[in-house]
């Protein structure tokens, strides 16, 4: 039987799990920029061949990486560090999400110093405000992708190609 948490069990509990993803997620963060340094050189120079992989895709299945995330990673390290001049250990502090939003925009550095104080909403933000475009909330946009998707899915019931995505063109 479960028994019901106290206020100040949940509170202690709350703490604790805070003080986890804090910690935790810093170390994904300075793991994320050297991690596609390294699926960049297997890629360029075709390593993944080395390890008995006939495509790059292969060798980021077999890692458990999605290939598309991956793609991001390598476009973001692209960007940032080989074409922008940006040594990987500047930007390691900083989370991919972030490092997406200033791959494209002039003044790398100062967004660069921007995204280490910055929420990823207050960056975006802070981005679309320099560049005269309109504010959004994040949570908004989230919301009208998710009614997006769902009136999508349900425009494809009863269609027999329907298993998590339709084969066919909309109708």
């Amino acid at each position: 039987m479960t028994k019901e948490l106290t206020s100040k069990d949940r509170q202690d509990l709350a703490e604790l799990y805070d003080r986890i993803i804090d910690e935790k997620s810093v170390l994904i963060r300075k793991s994320t920029i050297m991690l596609a340094s390294a699926f960049y050189e297997i890629k360029e120079n075709n390593l993944y061949l080395e390890k008995n992989f006939e495509t790059f895709e292969h060798y980021c299945i077999e890692k458990d990486f999605m290939p598309s995330t991956i793609k991001r990673y390598i476009k973001v390290y692209q960007d940032l560090c080989l074409q922008g001049k940006i040594k990987p250990k500047e930007i390691q502090d900083i989370a991919l999400n972030k490092l997406s939003l200033i791959k494209n925009l002039e003044d790398k550095n100062k967004w660069i110093q921007d995204a280490r104080v910055l929420k990823y909403k207050d960056l975006k933000r802070k981005i679309n405000e320099s560049q005269g475009l309109p504010v959004k909330e994040e949570i908004d946009e989230y919301l009208e992708k998710k009614e997006r998707k769902e009136q999508e899915q349900i425009s494809h019931i009863g269609c027999p190609h329907w298993q998590g995505r339709c084969k066919l063109e909309k109708y």
